[in-house]
C-alpha cells in the first residue's frame, strides 16, 4: 500500500511526508516497483480527448456535455442543452470541432452511454487508415466515468468556478417555488439561460408538448408566440426547408421498397409488404 492510500484510510496524527519517508526506510523495494508502474504523462496535443456529460443541472431540464484535451487540459467544447445522451447531439459536438480545426484526436476516452456510440464509429472511421499506433478500432476507449480523470478534472474547476453559483441559484428558485419542475418551467429557464437566437424548436414541437403536458393552446398562437420570441430560428429553419425531391428508378427490380404495417396490430394482426419501385407491383403482401 502507498503512503497516500495509508494517509487516506487511517485516521494518522503525523503528516503525510513523514509516512513516505517511513516508507522508503521500511519498504524500498516496494517504492521502486510502484515508481516503474507510474504512469507517464500523454504523448502531446490531441493524443486522447476525453469526453462525458455533467446532470448536476438535469432536473431543472439543463444538461452540460464537455470534452477536454488530456495533454493540454484546454476545454475543446463545452455546451448546455435540453440533453446530453442524444447520440445525434453529442456526435455534433465533435464533428463540429473536428470540422472546424480540420483534425481528430488519436483516442478518445468514453464511458458506455448509448450517446457516445456515434463519437466512436466515428472516431474509428476517421482513423481508419492511420498506420500509426492507435489506429482504427483501437483509437476508442471505454471506460467508467469515475476512472476518466480529465474530465472529472474540468467538471471539479467548473464547479468551484461557476455552476455551484447556478446550483446555488436553481434550489433557491425551487425554495421559493418559482420553480415546479414541469414542463414549462425547464422550458423557461433553457430559453433564458441556454437558448442562443436561432435555437430554440419550430411550433409544431413546441405545441405537441404543449397537448402532451395538458396545455391546451391553438398551433396558430404557438407560432404567433415563436415569430415574436425567435425570429432569426424562424428564418434559419426556413432557409433548411426541405425541397421535394423527384424519384427517378430507372426500370423493374432496380430497387423494392419494404415496410410493414401495424394498423391492425391492436388486433394482432401484423402486415407485411414489399413492391417494386418501377412497375409498383406487389411482390408480396402477408398479414401475420
Amino acid at each position: 500500500m502507498d503512503p497516500f492510500q495509508m494517509h487516506t484510510t487511517w485516521v494518522c496524527c503525523f503528516p503525510r511526508h513523514q509516512l513516505g519517508q517511513l516508507m522508503h526506510i521500511i519498504e524500498p523495494e516496494g517504492i521502486e516497483n510502484r515508481m516503474r508502474r507510474r504512469l507517464k504523462r500523454r504523448t502531446g496535443l490531441n493524443a486522447m480527448w476525453h469526453i462525458d456529460g455533467y446532470d448536476k443541472l438535469a432536473r431543472y431540464g439543463i444538461y452540460i456535455h464537455g470534452c477536454v484535451d488530456g495533454y493540454s487540459r484546454k476545454i475543446i467544447w463545452l455546451h448546455a442543452y435540453y440533453t446530453n445522451k442524444d447520440p445525434k447531439v453529442t456526435a455534433g459536438y465533435f464533428m463540429d470541432v473536428i470540422t472546424e480545426n480540420h483534425k481528430c484526436p488519436q483516442r478518445v476516452r468514453l464511458d458506455r452511454g448509448t450517446e457516445n456510440g456515434d463519437i466512436e464509429q466515428m472516431q474509428k472511421f476517421l482513423r481508419r487508415e492511420h498506420t500509426v499506433r492507435f489506429e482504427g478500432d483501437r483509437s476508442g476507449i471505454y471506460g467508467t466515468s469515475v476512472h476518466n480523470q480529465r474530465i472529472e478534472w474540468m467538471w471539479g474547476l467548473i464547479r468551484r468556478q461557476d455552476i455551484e453559483f447556478w446550483i446555488n441559484f436553481m434550489q433557491q428558485t425551487t425554495e421559493e417555488d418559482m420553480f415546479l419542475g414541469d414542463f414549462v418551467d425547464k422550458n423557461i429557464l433553457r430559453f433564458c439561460f441556454c437558448a442562443k437566437p436561432g435555437q430554440t424548436y419550430g411550433y409544431r414541437w413546441i405545441h405537441s408538448k404543449c397537448i402532451q403536458h395538458g396545455f391546451v393552446v391553438s398551433q396558430d398562437t404557438v407560432r404567433q408566440l415563436v415569430h415574436i420570441i425567435d425570429p432569426e430560428g424562424i428564418e434559419n429553419r426556413m432557409r433548411r426547408r426541405l425541397k421535394r425531391r423527384r424519384y427517378v428508378n430507372p426500370g423493374p427490380n432496380a430497387m423494392w421498397h419494404i415496410d410493414g404495417y401495424d394498423k391492425l396490430a391492436r388486433y394482432g394482426i401484423y402486415i407485411h409488404g414489399c413492391f417494386d419501385g418501377y412497375s409498383r407491383k406487389i411482390i408480396w403482401l402477408h398479414a401475420y
